[in-house]
């Protein structure tokens, strides 16, 4: 049981490290387009 806690703990936070980083990506690519289209 302890294991496989651990074997279904992993991935999740293993995905929020994905989503976390993917979703940074997005938010500093949003904030370049915005710049570079609204010349701010």
């Amino acid at each position: 049981m302890e294991k496989k806690r651990e074997h279904v703990r992993k991935p999740d936070w293993l995905k929020i490290k994905i989503s976390n980083s993917e979703s940074f990506k997005a938010v500093k690519n949003k904030f370049t387009g915005k710049s570079l289209t609204h010349g701010m």
